[in-house]
């Protein structure tokens, strides 16, 4: 990805962030499929979770009902701005982060 198309998805994401949570809202969090990915790798509440494109956090509530080691990370910070606010007393679970290029 080229610099100035990088800069365009950055902003398309920031403008769009509202948007985007308000479409992902009409959308349940994916329980079923949650519980079935801890059931598949015996998760406990010590395991460790990764969130790669976070969004609004739609998804991050469900996740923290079944372990207390979540990041979720999102290249748009008001995207992550959404799910912190979804997800009260997790702020810092939440990261503005290029997944290409995260290091945990």
């Amino acid at each position: 990805m080229t610099k100035g198309s990088e800069d365009r998805t950055k902003k398309t994401y920031a403008e769009s962030a509202r948007s985007l949570a308000e479409y992902f809202s009409s959308l349940d969090a994916r329980e079923d499929d949650i519980e079935r990915a801890f059931d598949l790798v015996g998760g406990t509440q010590d395991s460790a979770v990764l969130e790669l494109g976070c969004g609004d956090g739609r998804d991050a509530s469900a996740i923290l009902k079944r372990t207390r080691n979540y990041t979720g990370i999102d290249y748009s910070k008001g995207l992550i701005e959404l799910a912190k606010q979804s997800n009260p007393g997790y702020d810092d679970t939440f990261l503005v982060a290029d997944m290409r290029s995260f290091v945990p």
